[in-house]
């Protein structure tokens, strides 16, 4: 898949990501599962983004990691306005340690597929 195909995933992803954290619902149901769901969806963010770009050095994954980071940010920031939604500080670090595991396990995935051609 090109790089265009992955930014346009990659916008939508965010946009599903938003609608999820828009929606009002029982926390209880899934407090057990919050911070492995957090990690898991902000990692597969992070893989999107790194394969959004074409360079996909260790500059890339943390500059990656820092704008995913304010973008969750914002995130818990919306989801402190929906009624039965908390907006966490360890639900931020959550999706910042998926962006950065996201992102690099992906960049290292590229690189070996480059050393396999």
């Amino acid at each position: 898949m090109n790089v265009l195909k992955y930014r346009i995933l990659t916008g939508l992803y965010c946009v599903l990501i938003l609608t999820l954290s828009s929606i009002s619902f029982q926390t209880t149901l899934i407090s057990k599962w919050d911070k492995v769901i957090h990690f898991s969806e902000y990692a597969i963010l992070g893989a999107l983004l790194l394969a959004s770009v074409e360079q996909r050095s260790v500059k890339i994954v943390l500059l990656i990691v820092a704008i995913g980071s304010i973008f969750a940010g914002i995130d818990e920031m919306w989801q402190s306005m929906i009624p039965t939604r908390i907006s966490s500080i360890y639900d931020w670090l959550a999706d910042t340690g998926g962006l950065l595991i996201g992102a690099t396990v992906t960049s290292l995935l590229f690189r070996l597929k480059n050393i396999e051609n």
